[in-house]
């Protein structure tokens, strides 16, 4: 059971951190119609804000617990994305989705780390591999990373691309339900 919360969470991340780096320009530039410019800086303020809060982990984590940090960064993803889903179905400001990017790359940027770091307390308290575990999360990661862009077009074509952000919000809310309980 514990397994599949880890399989689930990295699955999740990838449904999150997909989107946000491959379909956020077009979402801009078609969806809500940035210029070339505006559209390109779309992957990375996503990006920068996975940086961010990636630089802030270790210092976070000396003084909050894992789940706390976990819970509180799906929620931000919840958040941003769905916020974002509204923004771009409403046809909104660009400007605003940028932000909201940023966000939800802050939200998203403590999975993967905090992910692989349970790879030595799932070894110590259930018997599993850190080896094992490990390999797990990257196939996940690449499951994820392979079949995101597949449904997010298919959803895209279907829906419009404003379905981008609520992907990401889906991919969140897997997160928030599976990776506080990977970690725990």
């Amino acid at each position: 059971m514990l397994l599949l919360a880890v399989v689930a969470a990295a699955v999740a991340a990838s449904y999150v951190e997909g989107p946000g780096q491959d379909w956020s320009a077009l979402l801009l530039a078609r969806g809500l119609g940035a210029d070339a410019g505006m559209a390109a800086s779309a992957p990375l303020a996503f990006s920068v804000g996975l940086l961010c809060s990636r630089l802030a982990l270790d210092p976070l984590t000396t003084r909050l617990s894992r789940t706390a940090i976990t819970s509180s960064a799906a929620v931000v993803v919840v958040a941003g994305a769905s916020a974002g889903a509204l923004l771009a179905f409403a046809g909104g400001s660009p400007w605003a989705a940028l932000v909201l990017l940023f966000v939800v790359g802050l939200g998203t940027g403590p999975a993967y780390p905090m992910l692989f770091g349970a790879a030595d307390v799932l070894a110590a308290r259930h018997g599993i591999s850190a080896a094992v575990t490990a390999s797990v999360i990257s196939t996940c990661s690449r499951v994820g990373a392979i079949s995101a862009p597949a449904a997010v077009g298919a959803l895209a074509s279907g829906v419009g691309l404003p379905v981008v952000f609520a992907v990401m919000a889906a991919g969140g809310l897997l997160l928030l339900l599976a990776l506080p309980r990977a970690l725990r």
